[in-house]
C-alpha cells in the first residue's frame, strides 16, 4: 500500500520544513508549497489524500487555493490551520465538504488525530463534519 500523498501549505519556511519531517517520519509522503501559487501547481500534478493549508499565504487568504479544491472531482479533506481566529469565516465562504480547523502554533497530536478521523471516515464512506 502506497503512503497517504499530503500537500502542505505554508508561507513560513521553517514551519513548513519541521512539519514536513514529522509527516515523513510517520509514513506520509508530503509535498510542500510555499505559496498559494505552487499549491495550485502542486494540484495539478497530484493526486493528495490530505491538503494541510495556512489559512493566510503572505498576508492574504488562500481561497483561490480552496475555490480549485472545490472543482476536484474527488472529496480530498482539507486542514486549514490558522493563527487567527476568524478560520469559522472562510469555513463557512467555502462549499468544501470535508474541511477541519486547527489553530497555531500546531500540536502535532491534534494534527494526527484529525489526519487519522479523516482517514477513518473516508474508509467508511462518511462525510467528515467541520471541526472546531
Amino acid at each position: 500500500m502506497l503512503p497517504m500523498k499530503i500537500l502542505l501549505v505554508d508561507d513560513e519556511h521553517n514551519a513548513l520544513v519541521a512539519l514536513a519531517k514529522i509527516l515523513r517520519e510517520d509514513g506520509y509522503d508530503v509535498v510542500m508549497a510555499g505559496t498559494e501559487e505552487q499549491a495550485l501547481a502542486e494540484l495539478g500534478r497530484w493526486d493528495f489524500g490530505f491538503i494541510i493549508t495556512d489559512l493566510f499565504l503572505l498576508r492574504k487568504s488562500c481561497m483561490k487555493l480552496l475555490e480549485k479544491i472545490e472543482r476536484l472531482e474527488t472529496r480530498t479533506p482539507v486542514i486549514l490551520t490558522s493563527g487567527h481566529n476568524d478560520v469559522d469565516r472562510y469555513i463557512e465562504q467555502t462549499r468544501l465538504p470535508d474541511v477541519m480547523r486547527l489553530s497555531k502554533p500546531i500540536e502535532y497530536d491534534e494534527l494526527k488525530r484529525l489526519i487519522e478521523q479523516a482517514e477513518a471516515r473516508s474508509k467508511a464512506g462518511a462525510p467528515i463534519e467541520a471541526v472546531k
